[in-house]
């Protein structure tokens, strides 16, 4: 038996070992979830953390090259303030955190 956690509700539970990695359905609220070890499932969300922070920084790229013509004054200003937000945030980040995220 291993303890694991539910992506759902977030409620540890046990399962027996021979369900490791296997989708099963939590006692709780009978969600199917990944029967992952605690560490594996803190893995887990520390891979999709990094993935979501990749995507918005492509979302920004990506919107940025379709405003690029028009010049960023033309842009609304509420996308210019999340333009500098961005840009502060991802250049307070060390190397290792610009690496882990392109992955």
């Amino acid at each position: 038996m291993f303890e694991t956690k539910c992506h759902s509700c977030q409620k540890a539970q046990e399962v027996p070992q021979h369900y490791a990695a296997r989708i099963v359905r939590c006692h709780f609220c009978r969600e199917e979830f990944e029967a992952l070890s605690l560490e594996e499932n803190d893995l887990r969300l520390e891979r999709i953390a990094i993935r979501s922070e990749h995507d918005r920084k492509s979302d920004l790229v990506s919107e940025l090259d379709e405003n690029c013509a028009i010049g960023y004054l033309s842009l609304t200003p509420e996308f210019r303030d999340l333009i500098e937000r961005e840009f502060n945030k991802l250049m307070g980040m060390n190397l290792g955190e610009w690496n882990e995220m392109d992955r």
